[in-house]
C-alpha cells in the first residue's frame, strides 16, 4: 500500500487497464478522478470526459490537484490536428519518422501549454512512456543512453520510439516530470494464458521481451507521485 503524501485529488489521464489498478491500490479515502473520451462506460462521477486531440474537451479537467498520472499513449498522426509545431506537413513528410513524430507529439504540446495558462497549481506529473523509446538492437539501454550520440538510430528505431522520446522532452519542459519506461503490462485478464484461451496470436520470433505485473507498475508509479520520491525504487 501506498501512502500519498498530499491531500488533493490524484488525477489519472486515461482510465484504462493500469489507471484502474491505480486507483485500487491507493489508501481507501485518497481522493482521485480521471478521465476518458467515453466515460459514460464507467458510470463513475469521477471519470471526466477527454480527449487529447479535442482541445475543447481540455476545460472538464478538475483544478483541485497538484499531481498528475499520464497513461495516455501518443494519439496516430491522423487523428491529430493538421498542424506540427506551427508547420502543416505536407504528403511528402508523410512516411519520414521524424515528421511523424512531430505530428504525435503536438497533441501533447499543445495540451502542455493549455495546463501552464489554465491549470498552473499541476505541477507534478508522473508520465508512464514505454521501452519503445530504446533501440530494436542489442546493446545496453538505460535512462543515461545518450539517443543523439546513435548514428544509425532511424535505422534501428522502433515504430513508437521518436514520438515517445520528444513526449518525454515536452512534458520534462512543463512539468517536474518523473518518466516511467516500462516494458509490456501483464496481470488478470491480460497475459498469454488469456490470449491463448481467446485464440489471439501471440508474439512471433523467439526474443527475450520486457514484461511489468500491473499490481508492480501501479506501486511504483505511486511513488513517483510523492514530492520527494526515492532515488532508486
Amino acid at each position: 500500500m501506498v501512502t500519498q503524501s498530499s491531500t488533493s485529488p490524484l488525477g489519472i489521464l486515461g482510465y484504462g487497464y493500469l489507471a484502474q489498478h491505480l486507483t485500487c491500490a491507493l489508501p481507501r479515502d485518497t481522493p482521485w478522478w480521471s478521465t476518458s473520451r467515453d466515460p459514460q462506460k464507467f458510470n463513475l462521477p469521477n471519470i471526466h470526459p477527454f480527449d487529447l486531440t479535442n482541445p475543447d474537451t481540455y476545460q472538464n479537467l478538475p483544478h483541485s490537484s497538484e499531481t498528475l498520472i499520464f497513461t495516455i499513449p501518443n494519439p496516430p498522426p491522423e487523428c491529430t490536428p493538421g498542424k506540427s509545431f506551427g508547420v502543416s506537413p505536407d504528403s511528402s513528410q508523410g512516411s519520414n519518422p521524424a515528421s511523424t513524430a512531430v505530428k504525435r507529439a503536438q497533441p501533447i504540446l499543445d495540451w502542455a501549454r493549455w495546463m501552464a495558462a489554465n491549470r498552473p497549481q499541476i505541477t507534478r506529473l508522473v508520465y508512464i512512456s514505454t521501452t519503445g523509446v530504446y533501440p530494436n538492437a542489442s546493446g545496453n539501454w538505460s535512462e543515461n543512453t545518450d539517443f543523439s550520440s546513435i548514428s544509425n538510430l532511424s535505422d534501428i528505431d522502433t515504430p513508437n520510439g521518436p514520438a515517445r522520446r520528444l513526449t518525454e522532452s515536452i512534458l520534462s519542459d512543463h512539468f517536474d516530470c518523473r518518466i516511467v519506461r516500462p516494458g509490456g503490462i501483464y496481470g488478470a485478464a491480460r497475459n498469454i494464458i488469456t490470449r491463448i484461451l481467446q485464440s489471439k496470436p501471440l508474439p512471433a520470433g523467439n526474443r527475450l521481451v520486457h514484461r511489468i505485473h500491473v499490481a508492480d507498475l501501479a506501486q511504483i508509479s505511486l511513488i513517483l507521485t510523492r514530492k520527494d520520491p526515492p532515488a532508486r525504487i
